[in-house]
């Protein structure tokens, strides 16, 4: 199964049965369900942070004490998170106890690391026990979605000069250096552009897109350099990145 992040502006708070919701520390949102559960998400808490939930009981839309217990039992799950590298593994049962509104809230901590990446998400399983199931439509259990927000800096770019004789050193080599590897692809142009040394006459024009996959830290720009007979004072050019 694939879970995505939803839209945090659908509402404030999901129904996961008739008289029952989800409740997060953050504004709750609807994700489209699958046809054989029920799936809710929250907006993203980020990184290194503990994400709380807890089910409450409502009647017309009103949180209520309930005539019956209900219990349930959670887990997680990972979805593009990895468990013990993103969030630590969280699973228990907890219920509303007759006389109370909502269940004790239940808590899954996220991992802070130094890596720039792509927001991630897993979710929590939470399942109905026991013989009067509170889920919609039917359902047994229902997913609870969660993105975990990367609040790391992108890595900074950085270029090496080069030089040589022109009657020697063929292509210069300019290194693109990354200050840290990336959890995500970055893609930079570059292009020539004169300095003392023209276009054409001293060196051969070069423009194009550097792709840094995931990990990579350095990538090469080569630019040839033209031979002549003319003797002048040393010439420069400029490889510019954007």
């Amino acid at each position: 199964m694939s879970f995505g992040t939803g839209d945090p502006e659908m509402a404030r708070s999901v129904t996961v049965g008739g008289e029952f919701s989800v409740r997060s520390r953050a504004e709750d949102c609807w994700d489209d369900p699958p046809s054989d559960v029920a799936v809710y998400c929250v907006p993203g808490v980020p990184e290194g942070l503990t994400y709380g939930f807890n089910i409450i009981h409502r009647t017309d839309g009103i949180k209520t004490p309930s005539n019956t217990e209900y219990r349930f039992s959670y887990s997680t799950v990972a979805g593009t998170a990895t468990e013990g590298v993103d969030y630590e593994e969280a699973s228990g049962t907890f219920a509303i106890a007759v006389g109370d509104a909502s269940t004790p809230e239940a808590h899954v901590p996220t991992l802070q690391d130094a890596l720039d990446e792509s927001d991630e998400v897993f979710a929590v399983h939470i399942v109905g026990m026991g013989e009067t199931l509170p889920f919609r439509d039917g359902f047994t259990d229902a997913y609870v979605v969660k993105p975990i927000l990367d609040d790391d800096d992108q890595p900074s770019v950085s270029i090496a000069d080069a030089s040589g004789l022109e009657d020697a050193v063929g292509n210069l080599p300019f290194d693109v250096t990354l200050n840290t590897a990336s959890g995500k692809k970055i893609t930079l142009d570059y292009a020539t552009a004169d300095g003392g040394a023209t276009e054409g006459s001293d060196y051969t024009g070069r423009s194009g897109t550097l792709t840094f996959d995931p990990g990579d830290t350095k990538k090469t720009v080569e630019v040839t350099v033209t031979t002549d007979d003319i003797h002048e004072a040393d010439e420069t050019f400029t490889v510019r990145l954007s």
